[in-house]
């Protein structure tokens, strides 16, 4: 799920440090990309990404999945309270 300022990704760990040096490489890949594409320089991603670990239960899928749909609907609400102004 792609925002305005973060993205939602929900993946599953197929080994030790699989997810992380994912990440390293999309956020590598994404800022260079975006910075040649732009003829800019720096930095690109402001924070590192915020994993969070739950138990491999289908519940926990549904739990992570209501999580990105009510964050979606947050951002909504803020927009809208904004006047659609773009969010920072």
């Amino acid at each position: 799920m792609v925002t305005s300022n973060h993205i939602h990704l929900m993946v599953k760990d197929t080994g030790e440090h699989i997810i992380s040096q994912s990440m390293q490489l999309i956020a590598g890949h994404t800022a260079q990309d975006y910075n040649q594409r732009n003829e800019r320089k720096g930095a690109f991603w402001e924070d590192r990404y915020l994993g969070y670990r739950g138990p491999s239960r289908r519940t926990s899928t549904a739990r992570c999945l209501v999580y990105i749909d009510l964050d979606m609907e947050y951002v909504d609400k803020v927009k809208a309270e904004l006047g659609n102004k773009a969010l920072h």
